[in-house]
């Protein structure tokens, strides 16, 4: 299950690169929790589905806020709906 949710995420990283071609990607929530069992193999992923120049501009983040990320994202929501 691990396994494949990180190759998931390697998968989804190098479709936003292909698409977007960002600096850096932020992943929270779960990345924040267990980064040490999903970098490698989400990074393996990335490296073979990801187009060279991509590759080499992007870095993969986890989010600053960590464990905070859905509620401040939740407030935010909430804020600009009031």
């Amino acid at each position: 299950v691990i396994d494949h949710g990180s190759r998931m995420l390697g998968i989804a990283a190098a479709s936003a690169c292909a698409v977007v071609a960002p600096e850096r990607i932020v992943i929270g929530s779960i990345f924040v929790r267990s980064r040490d069992l999903l970098l490698e193999s989400m990074t393996n992923t990335l490296q073979k589905e990801a187009l060279a120049p991509s590759l080499q501009a992007v870095q993969i983040l986890p989010a600053i806020l960590g464990e905070n990320l859905g509620d401040y994202a939740a407030l935010s929501l909430a804020a600009d709906n009031h």
